[in-house]
C-alpha cells in the first residue's frame, strides 16, 4: 500500500502549480488586506510562496495539496494571521507559541527551526523569538507542507489516497489533533476543488490502524477497547485517563501506558471525565 506513494509523486508539479485565482477560490477575503493588519498577506503575495513549499517538501499529490491548502487557508483566517489570537478579540495574543500559516504548537515551531542552517545559527530559545523567526515570510507559508511531511505518518498518507472522505477526516484527527467541522468541510470542498479532485464513486477498504508499540490495541482490562476509527481509547470506569491528551495516537509526546491505564499527557487538550469525550 505504501509503495504507491513514491509513484504518485511523480505526478508532475507544474500541472497543480497554485496561483492567485485559485487561492481566491478558497480564500476570497485574502484579495486585500486591512492596513491596520501587518500579518495579513493577500492571495498574490501568498500562492507562489504555498506552492515552492509543496515542491520543497515533497508534498505532490492533488489529494496532499487539497489538505495542507484546507488546513492553512482555514487556521490563518485565510492568510489574515501568523500567531494565534484570542477568539474572543483577534487583536489580542492568543496561545502563546502558536503560529505559522499552519498555527502549530511550539515544539513544531522549534523543530521547523531546525531545518533552516541560518536560523539554526542564531541559537534562538526564547518561545517569542523562535515565532519571529519562523513566521517571516521567508519562512511562514512552509509550515504546512513541512508538518504533513514530517509529522504524519505514512499510515495517513496511504489513507488520504486510498480513501478521499474517511482518509482526510484521519488526517484531521490523527496527525493536525481536530475534529472534521463545518467550516473546516467547507474548506476542504473548496481545496478539492482547486485540484479537480472527483468524488469517489467506491468505497475503498483500508486497513485498521495499529498503535505505535508504546500503545497496546486494548488496555490489561478486556473493557477498555482500542477504536481504530476515531484512534482514542474507550476507558474502563475503573481507569484513568490523565487530564490532557489528544487521541492518544500518533503522537510521539502521547503514551499509553498498559501498566496502569494511563495516557501520558498533551497539555493542549484536555479529557472530559463526565462525557469520556476529549476537546481539543
Amino acid at each position: 500500500m505504501f509503495a504507491l506513494l513514491p509513484l504518485l509523486a511523480l505526478v508532475a508539479r507544474s500541472v497543480y502549480a497554485l496561483t492567485e485565482a485559485d487561492l481566491l477560490t478558497i480564500a476570497p477575503s485574502s484579495a486585500t488586506c486591512a492596513s491596520d493588519n501587518p500579518e495579513c498577506r493577500t492571495a498574490a503575495f501568498v500562492a507562489p510562496l504555498l506552492d515552492a513549499a509543496f515542491e520543497r517538501w515533497n508534498v505532490t499529490t492533488p489529494r496532499a495539496m487539497a489538505a495542507v491548502l484546507s488546513v492553512v487557508s482555514f487556521e490563518s483566517v485565510e492568510f489574515k494571521y501568523k500567531r494565534n489570537k484570542n477568539p474572543n478579540d483577534m487583536t489580542k495574543p492568543g496561545r502563546p507559541g502558536q503560529g505559522t500559516v499552519n498555527m502549530q504548537m511550539t515544539r513544531f515551531n522549534q523543530d521547523y527551526l531546525k531545518e533552516f542552517p541560518e536560523l539554526v545559527a542564531l541559537n534562538l530559545t526564547a518561545t517569542n523569538d523562535i515565532m519571529v523567526a519562523v513566521t517571516d515570510d521567508k519562512y511562514n507559508f512552509g509550515s504546512g507542507a513541512w508538518y504533513y511531511t514530517t509529522q504524519c505518518d505514512n499510515y495517513t498518507k496511504a489513507f488520504l489516497e486510498a480513501s478521499l472522505e474517511a482518509g482526510y477526516e484521519w488526517y484531521l484527527s490523527a496527525c493536525i489533533g481536530v475534529q472534521f467541522t463545518d467550516d473546516r468541510r467547507s474548506y476542504w470542498g473548496k481545496a478539492k476543488a482547486i485540484y479537480n479532485i472527483e468524488p469517489e464513486t467506491t468505497t475503498v477498504s483500508f486497513p485498521a490502524y495499529t498503535p505505535p508499540g508504546s500503545m497496546e490495541t486494548a488496555a490489561p482490562d478486556s473493557t477498555s477497547t482500542w477504536d481504530a476509527t476515531t484512534a482514542t481509547i474507550t476507558p474502563h470506569s475503573a481507569s484513568s485517563w490523565d487530564g490532557a491528551i489528544e487521541t492518544a495516537a500518533p503522537y510521539t509526546e502521547s503514551t499509553w501506558d498498559g501498566a496502569t491505564e494511563t495516557a501520558a499527557p498533551y497539555s493542549e487538550s484536555t479529557w472530559d471525565a463526565a462525557t469520556e469525550t476529549n476537546s481539543w
